[in-house]
């Protein structure tokens, strides 16, 4: 069935998918796909949510880009992973927020190794880890829930 909810399911995952790509390719990811995620999300909330799930969501978005910020001065992780991140954490209800930080969490781990064994088979790269496609592999993980409403 088309609806808002639909469609803004489809641009957000578009965007995160947008991302990825720029990431994989560049290792950049671009602030019109953050905009984007976040902008649909905050709109979604706002028009399909009970409205204190909302304000959860995206207080739980500030912390994300709060300690994302800080875990960038450390050079931890890039600045538009932290903004990808937040992003999509303000489009997640509650109830899905703790399956996306899990499901992201090991897409990291998977990503990270990969990269690293990459870099054992060639001495001298020095590659850099694409964190979108974990951020990716978190969102998809939540979409069944998204869907069935859980």
């Amino acid at each position: 069935m088309l609806n808002f909810a639909n469609i803004s399911l489809a641009v957000v995952l578009a965007g995160a998918i947008w991302a990825t790509i720029a990431d994989v390719r560049h290792r950049i990811i671009p602030n019109l796909a953050c905009v984007t995620v976040a902008a649909f999300g905050v709109i979604w909330l706002l028009t399909t949510q009970d409205h204190t799930w909302s304000w959860i969501s995206i207080a739980a978005a500030v912390f994300v880009l709060a300690v994302g910020t800080w875990m960038h001065d450390l050079k931890v992780i890039g600045g538009g992973d932290v903004k990808l991140c937040a992003a999509i954490v303000i489009w997640l209800p509650p109830s899905l927020l703790a399956s996306f930080v899990f499901y992201g969490a090991i897409g990291s781990i998977l990503t990270s190794l990969t990269i690293r064994v990459l870099q054992w088979r060639k001495p001298g790269s020095n590659a850099e880890v694409p964190m979108a496609l974990a951020l990716l592999a978190g969102l998809v993980s939540v979409v069944p829930g998204l869907l069935t409403g859980r």
